[in-house]
């Protein structure tokens, strides 16, 4: 699979940042391109593209995202893009400044799976296996 344009008008464009709200992207977006730098947004898999993992199949109230929008620029406009988003609160990494998984979460998570274990547990003495 080809990745860049052997075209040499065509810019090669990178993944600069990966934003996990739609707002957030398009403040990102204006700000590159009032700073005069191209940029595109795409919409991608917020699970395959973030460092968050959820086991929810849609969004949830928690506010787990299914979607994610990454951020592409020239790479030839990658240090100066860069610059540009520091000053909107971008960390410097592929994803945005939020707060992880709360530990209430984690813990209730592992709650639910020890009692979910606990369950299958039981049903295997019950039925004699």
């Amino acid at each position: 699979m080809q990745t860049t344009s052997t075209d040499r008008s065509e810019p090669t464009w990178i993944m600069l940042a990966v934003a996990r709200d739609g707002d957030v992207a398009e403040r990102w977006v204006d700000t590159l391109e009032a700073a005069a730098i191209n940029v595109e947004v795409r919409i991608d898999d917020a699970i395959a593209l973030t460092n968050g993992s959820s086991f929810w199949p849609s969004a949830s109230p928690r506010g787990h995202r299914l979607f994610a929008y990454p951020i592409f620029v020239p790479a030839d406009a990658r240090e100066a893009a860069a610059t540009v988003l520091v000053d909107e609160d971008w960390d410097g990494g592929h994803g945005q400044t939020t707060p992880g998984m709360s530990l209430r979460m984690m813990l209730q998570g592992a709650f639910a799976a020890i009692l979910a274990g606990g369950v299958v547990a039981a049903a295997l003495l019950l039925s004699g296996r």
